[in-house]
C-alpha cells in the first residue's frame, strides 16, 4: 500500500489532470492477494457479499481522502483497515 501526502499549493489542478505534477506517481496495483492478505482479511472474505473477489477489487481500489483532520483521519484508518490499495490524502495544515 502506498500513500502520498500533496500540499494543495503545490499541485494544482490543471497539473494533476494533465499528470504533469512530480508527486503524483500512477501506480497498476497487483489485486492477487497474498498469504498474509488472506491472513489478515479472512473475516471479510467469509461475508457472502465480500469474498475473495471483493477483497480483491478493494485491493485495486484508489480513494482520495480531501481533510485529514476530525472526519478524515477516522475514514483513512478505515479504508486502511479495509484493504484498500491505495490511498491519496490532501490536506493543507503541515
Amino acid at each position: 500500500m502506498k500513500f502520498y501526502l500533496i500540499q494543495i499549493s503545490e499541485v494544482t489542478r490543471n497539473q494533476i489532470q494533465n499528470n504533469q505534477s512530480k508527486n503524483i506517481t500512477s501506480m497498476r496495483c497487483n489485486t492477487s492477494l497474498t498469504k498474509d492478505e488472506i491472513n489478515r482479511y479472512s473475516r471479510q472474505i467469509r461475508l457472502a457479499e465480500v469474498g475473495k473477489e471483493g477483497q480483491e477489487k478493494i485491493k485495486g481500489t484508489s480513494v482520495l481522502v480531501v481533510g485529514a483532520g476530525a472526519l478524515g483521519c477516522p475514514v483513512l484508518q478505515y479504508l486502511t483497515v479495509a484493504g484498500v490499495g491505495m490511498l491519496g490524502i490532501v490536506d493543507n495544515d503541515w
